[in-house]
């Protein structure tokens, strides 16, 4: 290979290698929340250190790509460091095939494109290919001024925090208003707190007393053959004592719309306005209204107004809504990984929680009997 030739080929590996990190720290960043409730739900961080860790791992996946544009360093230690990286990465996803299979979202680049655990490590072993040859090229090849890596680092998490700063998620609620709460456990999922603690001993101890009455729904009479003595069996209705559920800090809806989610039956729906499967999930909802009347439902939503049209325009319906800010959005999805949560609560209580795989109108319409 000549010398020209070989250069050339360098050239393009590197530019290859550098679209490809930059491309995949971008895509991580919209929306950035989504990549960060990934690591709480992973164990790498809680929804305090989340923030922290999403940009440390952004910022050095942008830096490794723009550090392959320079020629300083970059066989003594970018390239070693890079494969090192995809090598961690590779028995990350080789666990998470062996442990739960080869379902789900890797995240390797974020929400753009979703890609199965398999799909990455593939994606990951060929660019270990790529740069296990680009080493072999640049044997005599870099440069060593420390000013410019130097610079470029500290450039990329300059630019990244400036243009994504830190913003604390809520894990906790008080009062009628949802609040961050810093002492909270970075573990626990959102909850509401009333404004008085005196107020919801009086509920409970009114809907105590209430729980001592039989509630008859229905009577089946049956006869025995031997004796003809009618026999009636009194089924009694579930009841529920009120609790306050973690949607109950939401009461302020469209259209001026005031509402107690946690009062009666209730469909809270979790929403993203950009995500199909969401939309689907909607229309779903949309249709079985028509079939039969359905408890209030609401939609807490996850995007910018100007969503909002194309979202009811593909779901054909439109229930009150709220749009919440990420912060608050994405812990309120728990252990589902990423929206469309539906929730069906009764008197506070979630009696029935869905996503994307396990909805269906059927479940629904079973849930809310």
């Amino acid at each position: 290979m000549n010398a020209s030739t070989r250069n050339n080929l360098i050239l393009a590996l590197r530019i290859a290698t550098t679209v490809l990190f930059v491309f995949s720290a971008v895509s991580k960043l919209y929306p950035i929340e989504a990549f960060e409730k990934q690591l709480v739900d992973l164990g790498f961080a809680s929804w305090t250190t989340a923030p922290y860790l999403s940009r440390a791992i952004i910022g050095f996946e942008a830096f490794l790509g723009f550090a392959f544009l320079q020629k300083n360093y970059l066989r003594s230690f970018f390239i070693p460091a890079t494969m090192v990286l995809l090598v961690v990465f590779c028995l990350h996803l080789s666990y998470t095939l062996y442990t739960t299979g080869n379902s789900g979202n890797c995240g390797c680049f974020g929400q753009w494109i979703k890609m199965t655990p398999l799909e990455a490590l593939i994606k990951n072993v060929v660019t270990l290919g790529m740069l296990g040859y680009l080493y072999t090229l640049t044997a005599n090849y870099e440069t060593k001024r420390i000013i410019v890596p130097a610079v470029l680092l500290g450039g990329t998490y300059l630019a990244l925090f400036i243009a994504f700063p830190i913003k604390s998620y809520v894990t906790t609620a008080s009062g009628n208003n949802i609040v961050d709460s810093s002492s909270a456990s970075a573990d626990t999922t959102p909850v509401y707190k009333p404004a008085s603690d005196t107020l919801l001993s009086v509920i409970q101890k009114l809907v105590s007393k209430e729980k001592t009455k039989t509630v008859e729904t229905k009577s089946l009479a049956t006869t025995t053959k031997k004796d003809s003595v009618v026999k009636t069996v009194t089924q009694t209705a579930p009841s529920y004592t009120p609790k306050v559920s973690i949607y109950a800090g939401f009461k302020n809806f469209s259209d001026g719309v005031i509402a107690n989610v946690d009062k009666g039956t209730s469909i809270v729906c979790m929403l993203s306005l950009e995500c199909e499967h969401c939309m689907e999930t909607a229309r779903q909802i949309g249709e079985l209204s028509k079939e039969q009347k359905l408890p209030p439902v609401y939609f807490l939503f996850f995007g910018s107004p100007g969503e909002l049209d194309h979202f009811f325009d593909v779901a054909k319906c439109k229930y009150p809504y709220k749009i919440v800010e990420p912060q608050v959005f994405f812990p309120l999805l728990g252990d589902i990984p990423s929206p469309p949560r539906v929730s069906v609560l009764k008197e506070g209580n979630i009696v029935a929680d869905f996503d994307n795989d396990s909805f269906s109108k059927d479940k629904l319409k079973k849930a809310i009997e």
